[in-house]
């Protein structure tokens, strides 16, 4: 008997037992933004809420050639990044925080930086972490902010393969100081983080996201990296949105 008359005879059997087994592409999130781009020439990433620099490091490894922009405002991470990446010609690093218009604005810091956040946290978020004091305030600070938009045009860049965005509840925010390079078709995917729960007084909803991308033509092609809450409950996900322009793989 040959393979495809078994998998055909196998495929029936489990549908009469009621199992569906497809085979599907690995469900990780940095395989399948490089599939999606691999039919593009991607000169450009931005890393936008870079932290310490793990997706920076990531799109290096994916995109050798691509240059990444990596904005963090945190004095200490960005101090993190600087020592990671300060003699990599192809990291373009920005001591600045993203959002919909540029000046100065106050940073809340908690207890773990990869919390920070221009929003409050939400008083409901502490008893859902594994660590409850990670997000106990711990001071503040004054950062400048650019907008996606002003910084494309300062630097001449025509086009951006990936914008990620990790940015604590101010996702919607970004999008707003990033709306004339969608309405132009310059971003490939957007990689964003989704709040499906309370974490940040104010926080951007993922319903929110969603309509306003879809404006531009921007569709969720697939969500990834679940958080659950110790009670059981989803608290976010990262979601992966195609533009109209990208070609996607077969």
């Amino acid at each position: 008997m040959s393979d495809s008359k078994v998998k055909l005879w196998t495929k029936q059997l489990l549908l009469k037992l009621g199992l569906d087994v497809r085979i599907s592409r690995p469900h990780d999130v940095a395989l399948m933004q490089q599939s999606l781009l691999s039919s593009s020439d991607v000169t450009d990433v931005i890393d936008g809420g870079a932290y310490h620099g793990e997706w920076t490091a990531i799109y290096r490894r994916m995109l050798p050639t691509a240059r990444v922009h990596a904005f963090e405002p945190f004095p200490e991470s960005f101090a993190v990044l600087q020592r990671s990446f300060g003699d990599d010609a192809q990291v373009v690093l920005n001591q600045s925080a993203l959002g919909s218009s540029q000046g100065d604005r106050t940073l809340n810091v908690q207890n773990l930086a990869a919390t920070n956040s221009f929003l409050p946290i939400d008083p409901r978020l502490a008893p859902d972490l594994p660590e409850p004091s990670w997000v106990r305030p711990n001071g503040s600070v004054t950062v400048r902010v650019t907008t996606i938009d002003h910084y494309l045009e300062s630097t001449g860049i025509e086009r951006i393969g990936v914008v990620k965005l990790d940015v604590q509840g101010t996702e919607l925010d970004v999008l707003l100081g990033t709306q004339k390079a969608l309405e132009d078709g310059r971003i490939g995917i957007l990689y964003l983080e989704l709040l499906l729960s309370p974490a940040y007084v104010g926080q951007a909803e993922h319903f929110e996201i969603s309509a306003f991308l879809a404006d531009f033509g921007y569709r969720i092609f697939g969500l990834y990296n679940f958080a659950m809450a110790r009670t059981g409950r989803l608290m976010q996900c990262d979601a992966v949105f195609v533009g109209p322009q990208l070609r996607l793989p077969v």
